[in-house]
């Protein structure tokens, strides 16, 4: 398994982790995963939580009813080895409408890292979020999630955080080289 770490460029970030793994056995504090506004199952990371999880997630969920795109919500993990699950509500890559497509995954990172804040976690663990089933080009995906996470953290009512670990997963060993390329461009 590929594995680099970002080292904060200020002493109350958190450090940044880039790794090869499934999301599903990781056990920090929470995971995110990329949901439809509706939270029907899909497929891709998500089906693939609700299936470690159990059907408690999916009972937890429905309680929601409906996410706004962009806007994340939490529930616990049940059966996961995380404690919570952040859903965050991903739009559809549409290359004609590029831009806004582009904004509203941003905000899917910030109201994410958001709600880790809210409720005081100290590691977060996200994937690539929307690449798999919502479309967004990997190299897209990636350069986005690495400006989006540092514009978060670059806000100083967010500085001292309990926010320790944020940990950024691709699945495949082919995905990792480009990432790393583009969190490279964007942290130290």
């Amino acid at each position: 398994m590929q594995s680099l770490t970002f080292w904060a460029e200020h002493e109350h970030w958190p450090t940044i982790h880039l790794e090869v793994g499934d999301i599903t056995t990781y056990s920090q504090d929470a995971i995110v995963t990329g949901v439809r506004p509706d939270f029907v199952l899909s497929g891709g990371v998500n089906t693939a939580v609700h299936r470690v999880a159990g059907t408690e997630l999916g009972q937890a969920v429905a309680q929601f009813g409906s996410c706004p795109l962009g806007q994340a919500v939490i529930s616990q993990g049940f059966k996961l080895p995380a404690k919570y699950v952040i859903h965050t509500a991903c739009p559809a890559y549409n290359a004609n409408q590029d831009e806004q497509c582009r904004q509203v995954l941003s905000q899917c990172y910030d109201s994410s890292l958001g709600l880790s804040l809210q409720h005081q976690l100290t590691s977060l663990v996200f994937p690539s979020l929307a690449t798999g089933v919502f479309g967004f080009p990997h190299e897209t995906s990636a350069s986005l999630a690495a400006r989006a996470i540092r514009n978060f953290l670059l806000e100083p009512s967010r500085y001292n955080s309990s926010l320790k670990d944020v940990y950024f997963l691709v699945y495949h060993e082919e995905e990792f080289g480009l990432y790393k390329e583009k969190f490279g461009e964007v942290f130290v």
